[in-house]
C-alpha cells in the first residue's frame, strides 16, 4: 500500500515542478478569483451557517476517544 502512495506523491511533485510560473500564477489566480465571487454571491445567512456548521463538527471530531488507550 505503501509503493502507490510515494509513487502518486512523486508524480505530483513531477507534475508541479514541471508547471511553468506563468502557468501556476494563473491558476492560482484562477481558484482566488472564482472562490471570490462564489462567496460575494451569498449572503451572510448562508456563510454564518457554513462558520458555525463547520465549528460544531470540529469541536465534535475534536472531542472523540480514539487512540486515548481505554483500559
Amino acid at each position: 500500500m505503501r509503493s502507490w502512495w510515494t509513487t502518486a506523491l512523486f508524480s505530483l511533485m513531477l507534475l508541479m515542478a514541471n508547471a511553468s510560473p506563468v502557468q501556476a500564477e494563473s491558476y492560482g489566480d484562477g481558484f482566488v478569483n472564482y472562490w471570490k465571487k462564489s462567496f460575494a454571491k451569498q449572503d451572510g445567512i448562508v456563510l454564518g451557517t457554513l462558520g458555525f456548521g463547520t465549528l460544531c463538527i470540529l469541536v465534535l471530531l475534536s472531542s472523540g476517544n480514539w487512540g486515548k488507550g481505554k483500559t
